[in-house]
C-alpha cells in the first residue's frame, strides 16, 4: 500500500486484507449494514452533511471494536483514542478510492495504521490548544517521540508526557515536512509519521 501525500491519499490493495483472514474458503463473508455502501456514497453523505452519516461512523467504531479484539498483540489499532478522527481519515481513504466499499475502505485503513497500531492498555493523553482538543494513546506519543528523537528533532526522554520540548520537536517535523505548524500530533502529522514507518518518507 502506498501513502500519495502525506495525508493517507491511498490506492487500495484488495488482495490480502486482514479481514478476508476470517472468511469462508473462497475469501468471501458478508458484510452488514453501511460497510456495504460504496466510498462515493459515505464521501456523499458527509460533504452534504446529511444525518446518515452518522450511520457510517457509528459501524466504523463497531468495526474498529472488533479489529482490536482479534487483532493479535494489540488493545488499539488506532494511535488515536477519538474514532471521530479515524473516521476522517477513513474519509480521506475513501476519496481515493471511491467505487470501493466502506469496509474495504476500513479493512485497508486498519492495515496503513498497523505500524502505529497500540499493543497493551495505555493511558490517555489529552492536549488542548485553544479550543481544540487531541486525544491519542500515551503509547503513540511514546512512538512519537522515540520517532522525533531518531530523526533528530528531540532531545528528551521518550516518556509520553506531551511538554514544550515536544511540542517544540513536533513544529520542526511540521515545518521540515510542509505540514501546517501546530505542534500538535494531529491527523496529518500522524499520516507523515505513518509514512515514515512504512518507510516512505
Amino acid at each position: 500500500m502506498r501513502f500519495l501525500g502525506p495525508i493517507l491519499g491511498v490506492a487500495l490493495l484488495l488482495a490480502g486484507s486482514a479481514a478476508s483472514e476470517a472468511a469462508d474458503g473462497k475469501g468471501e463473508f458478508a458484510v452488514i449494514g453501511p460497510g456495504v455502501r460504496s466510498c462515493a456514497e459515505f464521501r456523499g453523505l458527509v460533504d452534504s452533511k446529511a444525518r446518515d452519516a452518522l450511520l457510517y461512523v457509528g459501524w466504523f467504531q463497531g468495526y474498529i471494536s472488533r479489529a482490536n479484539l482479534i487483532q493479535a498483540d494489540t488493545y488499539s489499532v488506532l494511535p488515536v483514542v477519538d474514532a471521530n478522527a479515524a473516521a476522517t481519515l477513513l474519509y480521506r481513504v475513501c476519496a481515493n478510492n471511491p467505487s470501493v466499499s466502506v469496509e474495504r475502505a476500513a479493512d485497508s485503513l486498519i492495515g496503513l495504521l498497523k505500524p502505529m497500531a497500540v499493543s497493551s492498555q495505555s493511558e490517555i493523553v489529552k492536549i488542548t490548544d485553544g479550543d481544540r482538543t487531541l486525544e491519542l494513546w500515551q503509547a503513540t506519543l511514546v512512538l512519537l517521540q522515540q520517532q522525533l528523537k531518531t530523526l533528530g528533532y528531540y532531545k528528551g526522554e521518550a516518556d509520553g508526557l506531551f511538554g514544550a520540548a515536544t511540542r517544540a520537536a513536533l513544529v520542526s517535523f511540521q515545518k521540515a515536512k510542509g505540514l501546517p505548524e501546530s505542534g500538535l500530533p494531529d491527523i496529518e502529522t500522524l499520516a507523515a509519521f505513518l509514512k515514515i514507518l512504512a518507510g516512505e518518507g
